[in-house]
């Protein structure tokens, strides 16, 4: 307690803290007796009340079970009923078990006899709790054989809705991105054939009046320089905006055009130096799949950008065993495994991740991550996809 910054011997002195030996407590008439420990529990409960406590919070190390002290074979019959008897007073209790002295005979009643476990710091409900009345039965294993028996079956249907969620999840994941896709060509679209060919002719538009500046002071004739550059800059940006939303090589073209088109742009952008190692042909394939590798490459060269402190990175496409590999690699302090487990199991921070993942295995394919986070060898984004030619 002194080690969270507690002020124990506060609590002490002002009865915020009680402590008290197991002769005070359990032990008090010299052996144990589970009949009188609700009293015990109402009291110590009631004076906590009367002291101007909301509640009576309580802790028990269990160790000295083992004295072999009068009555403490009946202990798990006061652990089980123990549950009941808090439930009417304002009181929580914790009883911690070390697993590292005391016997597994005593660990497993103590799991039947708790409904709920805290184990390895994560508080779980218990699903091997028994009842008082199942525990202390005369037919107790036959009780206990139909409990255990209903909850494997209540586990079954349980992993069975969680199944059909997770698909109906992904088939709505699914749509999703399809529908991202067609928003992002829709808006690229529009980019290029309406916001910068409206910029193109104001830039013509500027031109002539450039041509005829004569009659113009020099403040109006810097205005107009200025008015000219602003839009080619825009239509650069415009032009380079829409390329990233959904690159038109990728319709027309190809994915190979496409990622040859993009990484330049990205080593030119990021300073990144990005060795491109793609077959000398590859077949048109589905759009959907051509869309996702794309993707998956500009997810990950971002990533590199934004996170590895690498100076390079390496792609490479390849064929293998009737698969189209993927690989996209880079030298950077890579990913601590604690975090790359979270961010690839549950969306955490790294969202594009598991967006990638899920993409892959939309198209029947897998993706995998490996990294080092040691310095060494980096990240490396690895995906296998099934090769389907365009039909």
């Amino acid at each position: 307690m002194h080690a969270r910054g507690i002020d124990v011997e506060r609590a002490v002195a002002t009865e915020s803290l009680v402590l008290e030996t197991k002769d005070g407590a359990f032990l008090k008439h010299g052996s144990f007796d589970p009949e009188w420990m609700p009293a015990f529990w109402e009291d110590a409960t009631a004076e906590a009340m009367h002291q101007g406590f909301s509640a009576l919070r309580a802790t028990g190390e269990t160790e000295w079970v083992l004295c072999g002290a009068p009555g403490l074979d009946r202990w798990m019959e006061y652990e089980s009923r123990l549950t009941e008897v808090l439930a009417g007073l304002n009181c929580f209790a914790l009883c911690q078990y070390n697993r590292q002295i005391l016997p597994p005979e005593l660990i497993l009643d103590v799991i039947r006899t708790h409904p709920t476990v805290i184990y390895r710091g994560v508080v779980c409900r218990n699903m091997y709790h028994v009842p008082p009345d199942e525990f202390l039965a005369t037919n107790q294993p036959a009780r206990e054989a139909e409990r255990l028996l209903t909850t494997i079956r209540e586990r079954a249907e349980i992993e069975h809705t969680l199944r059909q969620q997770r698909n109906e999840l992904r088939t709505l994941a699914n749509r999703l991105m399809h529908a991202q896709d067609d928003e992002r060509r829709r808006i690229a679209t529009m980019l290029h054939e309406t916001t910068a060919q409206d910029l193109a002719a104001l830039k013509m538009l500027l031109a002539r009046l450039n041509r005829a500046a004569g009659r113009l002071n020099d403040d109006e004739r810097n205005a107009l320089t200025e008015s000219i550059a602003l839009a080619e800059q825009s239509i650069a940006e415009i032009r380079t905006a829409s390329y990233l939303l959904h690159p038109p090589f990728l319709d027309e073209a190809g994915l190979l055009s496409a990622l040859r088109w993009y990484v330049g742009g990205f080593a030119e952008r990021s300073g990144i130096k990005v060795d491109l190692d793609l077959p000398e042909s590859l077949e048109r394939l589905p759009l959907d799949t051509e869309t996702v590798l794309f993707r998956i490459v500009q997810e990950s060269l971002n990533n590199i950008h934004r996170h590895s402190g690498s100076e390079t990175a390496r792609i490479r496409l390849r064929y293998h065993a009737g698969m189209l590999v993927l690989e996209i690699e880079d030298r950077g302090h890579g990913i601590p495994k604690a975090l790359l487990k979270h961010i690839t199991s549950s969306g955490g921070p790294g969202v594009g991740i598991v967006g990638m993942s899920e993409r892959t295995e939309q198209l029947g394919g897998r993706l995998e991550i490996t990294s080092s986070d040691h310095g060494t060898t980096g990240t490396t984004v690895r995906v296998w996809l099934p090769l389907v030619k365009n039909g």
